[in-house]
């Protein structure tokens, strides 16, 4: 499966899915109608993100959709479209709980930039899609705080708004069941709830009692929960039995179809991971036997993620079956690192063992982070090509900055440059080792998208808001970074300061010159911003510089 498409696609190669991806991006980007239908045409596995299409092992995170892009670019004909063509109408970018600021209040973002139309396009299309949308009472949020009473008066004057939905799926029974508040899901159940809705991840209500609302993989196994949903007819799924740990259910489901072993739920997630996450290890070797793929992609994974769950819980037998069934140890989990990352910070040796004999290897910038130039040195000498992997995510805490420098050093010595370098690794370098930092603008770093990200970043990544604005003037005063810079949207440091209300930031970005902006859109300006979160007193600094 890795490298290749389907036997018969026009493309066949991972190379050639991926220039196509990347134009269908730009096509969207643009709202070119015709190269988007000639795109999806060739790859209809995309249409809800290219993270969704389960033909490849993708070398990169692709979590993005063509709705989204879409939309907030303006392209209402194109929007039209995609839904006909039937595009998921809550786009994967916010369709499961990652950060709060972008879950659930999305189309926020349309109306910030003017695309009202769009909004209600996409409105209509939730509503079709995921049930009437929720109306003044707000039964979701009422379940979301736990409001049992508002939602208890809510259902007794329409029992109808225990069907509506939020603007990306969820009903007020999937929070309530998130919350594990039985009480409330009992009341929604019994008003007529419909307990196998699924939200816009894919989700029912029972998959939210074995993993949450959050993007990232996680069990959050609420066993009451799903037995009342279960007991009032939920599906008790392939994924859900194999989860929990009914090998007796498993081995029906099996009876009835064996394809199932290796199905893929709506979720974007295999049964195989669900017994695995679960430690299930006479259903895992059931699931293998029966020709469940332990590669086979998932959703944020390159391929599967059984292999990389196993490795980072700490369970030595289910490795050693998912390897003996040709598990690869280098696929990864987006921002969660491979297999070798999850039972090397994990602390299980006999799995590192156990991996490295199966061909896994750690990434460079592993070994960079915890300082082992020993290791780097001898890679780069056998494969030179490596040198632009070196430069870690962040270092281990003890290290040394001579040493951190000194393998910059050598990778640079190999051909190391920086241009293209992550803004992620380029931000905690800045704020773990400064020389580092300023040897790699020597060598091609671009000092502007560090300070786009700290200048906009939640404070709690910090000690506290000096420190931050510490690394601010960091950037901009010792390594070149400039205040006026901007990003894909038109988005300033300055704006992103105002976004995030760090008023610190925006005194000292207006004291170094930063300015209004004026080429960005109305709705990436710093004056709007303000002005939109209501922050009196950065408007106020900003009245100073800028007509309000």
């Amino acid at each position: 499966m890795a490298g290749h498409v389907a036997p018969g696609d026009e493309t066949s190669t991972v190379d050639d899915y991926l220039r196509d991806i990347r134009d269908l991006r730009a096509a969207c980007t643009a709202g070119d109608e015709a190269r988007v239908a000639e795109l999806l045409g060739r790859h209809p596995g995309v249409l809800d993100s290219p993270d969704r299409d389960e033909r490849f092992t993708c070398p990169g995170s692709e979590l993005w959709s063509p709705l989204y892009v879409a939309a907030v670019n303006g392209h209402g004909n194109l929007v039209d479209t995609l839904l006909s063509m039937g595009a998921n109408a809550v786009p994967y970018e916010v369709a499961a709980q990652y950060h709060a600021e972008r879950y659930g209040g999305w189309m926020s973002v349309l109306r910030d930039r003017g695309h009202t139309a769009i909004e209600e396009q996409v409105r209509a299309g939730v509503a079709d899609q995921y049930g009437p949308a929720v109306d003044d009472g707000d039964i979701v949020a009422a379940a979301a705080r736990g409001d049992l009473a508002t939602v208890k008066a809510l259902v007794a004057a329409d029992r109808s708004r225990a069907h509506q939905a939020d603007a990306v799926g969820n009903t007020s029974l999937h929070h309530a069941v998130a919350a594990n508040d039985l009480a409330m899901s009992r009341l929604l159940v019994d008003s007529g709830a419909r307990v196998d809705a699924r939200n816009g991840d894919g989700r029912t209500p029972a998959v939210v009692a074995l993993f949450g609302l959050h993007r990232y993989w996680r069990t959050e196994l609420k066993p009451e929960a799903l037995r009342l949903l279960l007991d009032n007819g939920a599906e008790y799924s392939m994924l859900v039995a194999a989860t929990i740990g009914d090998e007796e259910r498993v081995r029906t489901l099996l009876g009835a179809d064996p394809l199932l072993a290796n199905a893929s739920d709506a979720c974007c997630r295999r049964p195989l991971s669900g017994a695995v996450a679960g430690g299930h290890a006479a259903i895992v070797d059931l699931l293998l036997a029966h020709g469940a793929n332990p590669n086979a992609k998932e959703a944020i994974c390159q391929g599967g993620y059984s292999l990389r769950e196993a490795s980072g819980s700490g369970k030595t037998e289910i490795v050693r079956s998912l390897l003996a069934h040709g598990a690869i140890p280098e696929h990864w989990v987006d921002s969660s690192g491979d297999s070798m990352f999850g039972a090397h910070h994990g602390g299980h040796k006999e799995i590192v063992q156990m991996l490295y004999a199966h061909g896994g290897t750690m990434e460079l910038q592993v070994y960079a982070a915890q300082h082992r130039i020993d290791v780097i040195a001898e890679v780069l000498r056998l494969d030179p090509s490596k040198a632009d992997s070196v430069l870690p995510y962040g270092c281990d805490d003890g290290g040394s900055e001579d040493v951190a420098h000194d393998i910059m050093r050598l990778a640079i010595r190999y051909g190391a440059r920086f241009e293209d370098a992550s803004a992620w690794n380029m931000r905690w370098t800045v704020t773990k080792y400064r020389r580092v930092f300023r040897l790699l603008c020597e060598h091609g770093a671009n000092p502007d998208l560090p300070l786009l990200g700290i200048a906009g970043d939640e404070t709690r990544r910090y000690p506290d808001a000096e420190t931050q604005l510490g690394h601010v003037a960091f950037l901009v005063e010792e390594c070149g970074a400039d205040v006026n810079c901007s990003d894909g949207e038109g988005f300033s440091p300055l704006a992103k300061a105002v976004d995030m209300g760090h008023a610190a930031i925006v005194e000292y970005l207006l004291a170094r010159g930063a300015t209004a902006n004026t080429n960005a859109p109305d709705w990436a300006r710093p004056t709007t911003l303000a002005a939109k979160h209501d922050r009196p007193g950065i408007a106020q600094m900003l009245e100073g510089r800028f007509a309000m």
